[in-house]
């Protein structure tokens, strides 16, 4: 152990945590530490290499096992630091290993640059485990914020692993509901179309020679007067993936105002919902299904269109 100067020493009382070590521990400091705060364990790493956590005032290794009666002091910091949030999400099914999450729309996947708060990692991680990340721990793909409806969660480093390696081999079953205006000739069709990001719009993706493969394939479900619902099948999971085929075909998102969506039956955002998803489970390598509605504002606003 190594004695902490003078100034780091005024640093680090300026704002920190005192923990009191209640007896031995088989556990490593890094993980020892984990239940005391809401930064992962990559961050309280970062954390003890930069000398920011201290046992007895002296620095040490994150591999030092803490000791009945040992003083560690944790100087605290906001960029790591991810404070829990009060919003509630549904959690559809959960294990040791993983969690099946009906994510609402409005609500962002993870912290940003633009959003440093209140997202659904903030919302989860005083009640479900989380696997290693900085900022996105636990989470294995994504929803777009206005987009509802089935995410993939996982609670330890392992499954993190197998899963992100069904996804990358299109193992991962994802299906969506969708709604648009008009009508498309074919009822039945798959749209493979490059997504890269739009040089004219850096919020915008598009269908360009340039991007990374993609591919989606669709499926007619009912006719409205005016709109039309479809399902869509993930085969690749690009950004805005399913928003993006669909304005390229003229057709974009009822609500989806970012790509052109008709805006006159709701404008919180596209009418776009993950509905059904298939996997592996990484531990019991047993198939795992889950399908749910789609939400409250979603399914009122077929409603109404039935009733015309």
């Amino acid at each position: 152990m190594t004695v902490l100067s003078p100034n780091l020493k005024k640093k680090m009382m300026a704002n920190y945590k005192e923990i009191i070590v209640s007896s031995d521990s088989k556990q490593r400091l890094d993980v020892y530490l984990l239940p005391f705060f809401s930064y992962s364990r990559s961050h309280l790493l970062k954390k003890i290499k930069q000398h920011e956590i201290t046992v007895n005032g002296s620095i040490t290794l994150a591999s030092y096992l803490p000791k009945k009666g040992d003083k560690i002091v944790v100087f605290l910091d906001e960029s790591g630091a991810l404070t829990p949030s009060n919003k509630t999400v549904q959690i559809v099914f959960q294990d040791d290993d993983l969690a099946v999450i009906n994510k609402p729309k409005g609500m962002v996947v993870h912290p940003s640059i633009a959003h440093h708060d209140d997202t659904l990692v903030h919302a989860l991680i005083e009640k479900v485990s989380l696997s290693d990340h900085d900022y996105r721990p636990g989470i294995v793909h994504r929803l777009d914020k206005d987009t509802s409806g089935l995410l993939l969660i996982a609670k330890n480093n392992f499954t993190h692993h197998e899963l992100a390696k069904q996804l990358k081999h299109h193992m991962v079953h994802r299906e969506y509901l969708l709604l648009i205006k008009g009508q498309l000739q074919q009822k039945h069709f798959i749209v493979e179309g490059s997504i890269g990001r739009d040089p004219k719009n850096f919020k915008k993706m598009m269908v360009t020679p340039l991007g990374k493969p993609a591919k989606t394939e669709f499926f007619f479900v009912k006719q409205y007067q005016n709109y039309s619902l479809y399902r869509a099948k993930l085969y690749t999971g690009r950004t805005h993936q399913i928003r993006v085929h669909l304005a390229k075909l003229g057709h974009p998102i009822v609500g989806d105002a970012l790509y052109g969506g008709d805006l006159s039956l709701t404008n919180k955002g596209q009418l776009l919902a993950a509905v059904k998803l298939a996997f592996v489970h990484p531990t019991t390598k047993k198939k795992m299904a889950f399908e749910i509605e789609v939400d409250v504002e979603f399914k009122r606003i077929l409603q109404r269109l039935s009733a015309l």
